[in-house]
């Protein structure tokens, strides 16, 4: 599963993978969510959760991709 979440910089978004060092930062979070989405359909994972600034997830940005 993946994860975008506010990074500690400042208006900068986190991308990284559930127990793995994949981590990477992004100044948007259109493109955080853009490559997080990619990265879990081309791994063969199914979810990527987006959370808010406060770090909780937003449900309407959850997304599942029913290919895998």
């Amino acid at each position: 599963m993946y994860h975008v979440t506010p990074a500690e910089a400042a208006n900068r978004w986190l991308v990284y993978q559930e127990n793995s060092n994949f981590k990477r930062e992004y100044d948007r979070i259109e493109d955080a969510v853009s490559i997080a989405r990619l990265k879990a359909h081309l791994d063969g994972f199914s979810k990527v959760k987006v959370h808010n600034v406060d770090g909780r997830i937003d449900e309407s940005t959850y997304w599942e991709d029913n290919a895998t």
